[in-house]
This record gives structure tokens, C-alpha cells and sequence, in this order.
């Protein structure tokens, strides 16, 4: 388990018109986690507890004509049938804000400022009674959850809620809401399959 806040951590990718690349997959992801299953053995899983990710990002500069970099996961990415579970105690309240990713100065929902998931991935957040977990302050471009495919899944746990307050427009996977309070923000723009429990 891991237990504390992600502040301020980011990747940057630059490069200028005298690089040569010859079908390298490039990228900047996961400004404070990029958890994938490199070997695709299943069933990788980080717990976070009570973790807050706070300012982080994933950037890259290009300055070469028709080359356009993987950016996804300003503060977390996850691949390859990796599970990932946020769980936050009784009575308490998590609020991560200001993670987003950039091309070329410009900030896209579409790459999951807060999360990226990619292939495959589980997410369950956990939040115990009186206890939530926030995601985003308003800030538009900001702290978005994000997929690749629909073969994706969110679970919501717990008696507690979790609100987010960015995109998710961009998230094409499934939202169980299995127990307790989800409200998103975009909802009316969500892509995702959801489906409410009691």
C-alpha cells in the first residue's frame, strides 16, 4: 500500500528538428505514476490510501512535422490489466486538483489530466462512510479521466462518494456505481456504460 500525496511530479518529453526517429512509440505519461504490466501477467495492483495527487503533469514540445507523441496521464497511467484501488478511511476527504497534460502548450481533456487508463485497466474507489474522494476544482482542461477503449472499468465502493469535477467526456469504459454516491460533473457528456447499484 502507499500510503500520501503526489505533488508537483510531471514528465517532459522534448525534442527539436534535428532528431531522427524511426518508429519509436514516444511518450510522457503518468506525471506521478505510470503503472503498467510490461510482461501483461495480470492482476498487477497498487493500493493508494488516503493519497491525494496535487499540480502534476505530462508534457511534450515537438517541433517535427507530423510527429505527435503520446501525452496521457498528467498525474496517472495506467496500462495492461493493471487494477488500481483508492481507498480513503471514515470520515475523511481527498481532494486532488490541478494535474493535466500538454502538447505544444495546449491542455486536452482527451488525454486524462488525472487518469488515463489504457487497455484493460480496473479502478475501484473505495471511500468508507462519511468519507470522499474529489476529483478536480472546475478548472477547465484540468484533472479529466480518460480511456483508450471500452474494455476499461470504474468501480464506485463504499458508502462514501466520489465527485468529479472535471471532464470524463473522454472515458469510454464501464462506471459501476456499487454502492454509495458518484457525481460527475460532465455527466451529460459521459461515454462511459454506467451502472447504479443499490
Amino acid at each position: 500500500n502507499i500510503t500520501g500525496d503526489f505533488i508537483g511530479n510531471h514528465t517532459v518529453l522534448e525534442f527539436n528538428s534535428n532528431a531522427k526517429i524511426n518508429g519509436l512509440d514516444l511518450g510522457s505519461c503518468g506525471g506521478a505514476i505510470a503503472f503498467i504490466d510490461v510482461y501483461d501477467e495480470g492482476d498487477r495492483k497498487l493500493l493508494l490510501d488516503n493519497s491525494a495527487f496535487i499540480n502534476n503533469y505530462s508534457s511534450c514540445s515537438s517541433q517535427i512535422e507530423g510527429v505527435v507523441p503520446k501525452v496521457n496521464g498528467g498525474a496517472i497511467y495506467l496500462r495492461n490489466n493493471t487494477i488500481t484501488t483508492f481507498n480513503v478511511n471514515e470520515g475523511r476527504k481527498i481532494k486532488s486538483y490541478g494535474n493535466y497534460t500538454e502538447i505544444n502548450g495546449a491542455k486536452n481533456d482527451a488525454n486524462g489530466g488525472f487518469l488515463y487508463m489504457a487497455d484493460s485497466v480496473l479502478v475501484n474507489f473505495n471511500t468508507e462512510k462519511n468519507s470522499s474522494y474529489i476529483i478536480g476544482d472546475g478548472r477547465s482542461r484540468y484533472d479529466s479521466i480518460a480511456s483508450d477503449a471500452t474494455n476499461n472499468i470504474i468501480n464506485k465502493n463504499g458508502k462514501g462518494e466520489v465527485v468529479v469535477n472535471s471532464s470524463m467526456e473522454f472515458y469510454t469504459g464501464t462506471l459501476n456505481v456499487n454502492e454509495g454516491n458518484m457525481t460527475a460533473v460532465s455527466y451529460t457528456h459521459l461515454r462511459a456504460h454506467e451502472t447504479r447499484g443499490n
